[in-house]
């Protein structure tokens, strides 16, 4: 018959309290530990995929909606009538109100500056004026010498005092 003492124990006691069993626990959490940590990773990378692919899309519809020849028409300030200019504005704000996109603008490089020749609000009211003028500077050039080099379009993550942001930067060049 069986002592009181261990008839008590609950089953698989010894599992818990066997010194040599503690090594495999520790194991099996570090395993489980590593495959939890790539998921997760595996999980993010699906998501920012997901991501450039939405802002990709959002890019080329958004340059769909300009003329064809908007770019090679431009050549200065004059270039665009201030209301040709605020529909433009207007029209990517709508966009970025539809997608839960934050910005969305097209730029040129002109004389070695990268100026814009379409924004977005930042309110999405462009009556509000908080957008980029035609040919207003871009204020962080840096942030395109990856895709002046490239013929593929550019995805990037950056964060500032501001906000956390991720970035496409399509290569749609007209010579």
């Amino acid at each position: 018959m069986e002592s009181t003492a261990s008839a008590s124990r609950p089953p698989f006691a010894s599992v818990f309290t066997d010194a040599s069993n503690y090594k495999v626990w520790i194991f099996a959490a570090l395993i489980s530990a590593l495959i939890a940590y790539y998921y997760a990773a595996s999980l993010q990378s699906e998501y920012i995929h997901g991501v450039d692919e939405k802002l990709y899309t959002t890019a080329l519809m958004a340059k769909s909606t300009l003329p064809d020849d908007y770019h090679d028409s431009l050549y200065d300030k004059s270039s665009l009538s201030a209301a040709d200019y605020l529909k433009i504005i207007d029209r990517n704000n709508q966009i970025c109100k539809v997608t839960g996109i934050q910005y969305l603008w097209s730029n040129l490089i002109l004389d070695d500056a990268i100026v814009f020749t379409s924004s977005t609000s930042t309110s999405k009211d462009v009556a509000n004026g908080d957008h980029a003028l035609l040919f207003d500077q871009h204020s962080d050039p840096a942030s395109f010498n990856d895709v002046l080099y490239s013929d593929e379009p550019v995805y990037s993550t950056f964060t500032n005092a501001v906000s956390y942001t991720h970035l496409t930067l399509p290569t749609i060049y007209s010579v």
